[in-house]
């Protein structure tokens, strides 16, 4: 009997920790027009940012850290999947800093277009199961959805999210958005990017170094 109780509890705990735990995914935007692929002082800190946060994450969450820029770039389909136990929060911490330094220090990473939109469209972020991303990107949508020159002068609206955008519920931080462009450049694409999280149903924040 005692060991049946065991066993349940066990069960019972495992079966919270699973509804519980949170899904973080750390996006990086190998364009490059990103700074986060040029300018080493963004990388690190960008890199501590995320760091930061996996700090504070709980043993059963999990990590996911994926690239995007081109459609045509076979490396942006992997998924490198980590989750913390133990209470190795903190040593996972530095392990996916590290990490991503050594991703965006590669020049051979380096992608000519940026697909931020298809990027949130076609992958899953379990958004239903406490889901957040942070995705380390300058935010200028630079593919067949829109001219990046257009949208940052006001003249071209990003795409309202599709039925393939399973975002909400999702807090979604860009870090980084509109860094290096002028004032005017970045409240636009602050705009837009607000108006298409709301519509998919997201919290949506913005850190610009």
């Amino acid at each position: 009997m005692q060991l049946f109780k065991m066993a349940a509890l066990t069960a019972l705990v495992t079966a919270y920790m699973s509804s519980s735990a949170e899904t973080l995914t750390v996006g990086l935007d190998l364009s490059l027009s990103n700074p986060l692929v040029k300018d080493s002082a963004f990388s690190q800190t960008a890199a501590q940012y995320v760091a930061h946060h996996i700090k504070g994450m709980k043993d059963g969450d999990k990590i996911r850290i994926k690239t995007f820029g081109s459609r045509d770039n076979a490396a942006n389909f992997n998924t490198k999947e980590k989750t913390i136990s133990r209470h190795g929060s903190a040593k996972m911490a530095r392990a996916v800093a590290q990490y991503i330094q050594h991703v965006v220090k590669d020049n051979s990473n380096t992608q000519k277009s940026t697909n931020i939109v298809a990027w949130l469209e076609f992958n899953d972020f379990d958004c239903a199961n406490n889901g957040k991303i942070i995705a380390l990107t300058d935010g200028i949508e630079a593919s067949s959805y829109v001219d990046p020159n257009a949208l940052l002068d006001g003249k071209k609206d990003l795409p309202a999210p599709d039925e393939y955008a399973k975002l909400k519920g999702c807090d979604v931080v860009f870090y980084g958005l509109g860094i290096g462009w002028q004032p005017q450049q970045v409240k636009t694409l602050r705009k837009q990017w607000s108006r298409y999280f709301k519509q998919a149903g997201s919290t949506f924040s913005v850190i610009i170094p």
